[in-house]
């Protein structure tokens, strides 16, 4: 048992740069801002009118009263698409919305349920949703009142969100199909003591794994384990990042000598984590927060803050061996916002490279290749929401695809190595879609 700072797993943003390097394009406060605020009376009379005309379990498919403006205008904190429904909760409510109908309803939840926490899927086609309370993004304590910490869970046959483990507060919850795993840390502003935790049944019950873990490093997440299926690694925190793993069927955790966690998780990918979505740039970084008002606008999916800046690629997806693999990209802006010039050369293995899944299923990342002393001149284009950037890319120029058979590909561009911000050239990298593609003989 150990004390640890324990706003060391405070929710990130999103994308690399930190969030004093980044705009956002929406108004209002920022979710984490400070303590949750006292629902004003319109999301009082909101969920006064629900609660009388539809009862505890939420507001019925399609149906409750508009929402006021200021409401649609509430940054999410946290979203979960799961079948029709997508469920949302912003710092002062919850809210559902029909992914075909696309109107967003508030839903009643127990009192002691607090509003701006974080959704966890349950196993798939399982009907199961899971949700935990989060602190307050400056580690102040909320004004709690009836608010009770812990781990809820809402299924198809009980949509009433239960309280399966608590009062505690969860740093981090990793269900997989047949268990959960989780980081509790007690009381944060009295007793910062951590315990890692695992159910076998959904969360009725659960079994202390503390003693099992080394408690001279700071437990910050979990992930699963990619060598032992079912199972869970820990990322930790002491002198350096490091991952503990236990062997296969055996629940004594242990430090992996000389990792970190990018090139461990590199060395060790799934399909997750070889194509997550990636957007970093060395200046101030556009991006769209959801909303109420906006979620519908934008592929927002399971993440409440998209890059403003989008890559589409079209074209053929069925090749022939030895043909070209010609792919058309765009990168475009979706809002109307003022970006430095866009960098790239006619060579595209200076700014393009590509991850790709092999027809037998491994794993690979290719470039970009290092500039050279014959590189071409680096070309610039000057990206608005009217003007954006177009070229076609031959796949065949990034990677080898003799080999017959179906592929998985996702684009990346990155400019670090040709812009240069003293003259407003624009450093950045974008991952594109996720491609399938097939090279039939």
């Amino acid at each position: 048992m150990k004390k640890t700072d324990c706003f060391r797993n405070l929710p990130r943003p999103l994308f690399a740069g930190g969030r004093g390097n980044r705009r956002r394009l929406t108004d209002g406060p920022t979710p984490f801002s400070g303590p949750p605020r006292t629902p004003g009376w319109s999301v009082a009379l909101v969920r006064g009118v629900a609660a009388l005309l539809f009862g505890f379990a939420g507001v019925a498919r399609g149906a409750g009263p508009a929402l006021s403006p200021e409401i649609r205008k509430q940054e999410l904190i946290s979203l979960l698409t799961h079948g029709d429904q997508v469920e949302a909760t912003t710092s002062e409510g919850f809210y559902q919305a029909d992914r075909q109908a696309r109107v967003w309803r508030p839903v009643e939840v127990p009192p002691s349920l607090a509003p701006g926490g974080q959704f966890v899927a349950g196993p798939p086609g399982s009907g199961v949703i899971y949700y935990h309370p989060i602190l307050n993004f400056d580690g102040s304590k909320p004004r709690t009142g009836s608010w009770v910490f812990g781990l809820y869970r809402q299924s198809a046959r009980s949509p009433r969100w239960e309280l399966v483990h608590g009062p505690a507060y969860f740093q981090s919850v990793l269900v997989l199909e047949k268990s959960i795993y989780g980081i509790t840390l007690g009381e944060p502003w009295t007793k910062p003591v951590q315990k890692f935790i695992r159910s076998f049944d959904q969360g009725k019950t659960w079994e202390d794994l503390t003693a099992k873990l080394p408690a001279t490093v700071t437990w910050v997440g979990l992930i699963p384990d990619p060598d032992h299926p079912g199972q869970a690694c820990v990322r930790a925190q002491g002198l350096r990042a490091s991952i503990l793993q236990a062997d296969e069927n055996s629940d004594h955790w242990r430090e992996v000598r000389g990792t970190l966690w990018g090139p461990w998780e590199g060395k060790h990918p799934t399909e997750a984590t070889h194509f997550a979505p990636r957007f970093t740039t060395g200046s101030m970084a556009p991006t769209l927060h959801a909303t109420l008002q906006n979620y519908f606008e934008y592929p927002f999916g399971d993440t409440v803050e998209i890059p403003s800046l989008a890559m589409t690629v079209n074209g053929d997806r069925t090749f022939a061996v030895g043909a070209p693999l010609l792919l058309p990209v765009e990168l475009s802006l979706r809002t109307d916002v003022k970006v430095g010039t866009l960098m790239d050369t006619p060579d595209e293995t200076v700014c393009w490279s590509l991850r790709r899944r092999m027809p037998n299923g491994k794993y690979e990342a290719v470039g970009p290749r290092p500039l050279s002393a014959g590189t071409p001149a680096a070309q610039g284009h000057q990206l608005t929401r009217k003007t954006p950037y177009q070229r076609t890319i031959n796949l065949r120029a990034l990677a080898d695809f003799r080999e017959p058979g179906k592929y998985r590909v996702q684009l990346l561009y990155t400019s670090y190595a040709l812009a240069q911000r003293a003259k407003g050239q624009w450093p950045l990298e974008i991952t594109g879609p996720i491609l399938d593609l097939e090279v039939k003989p």
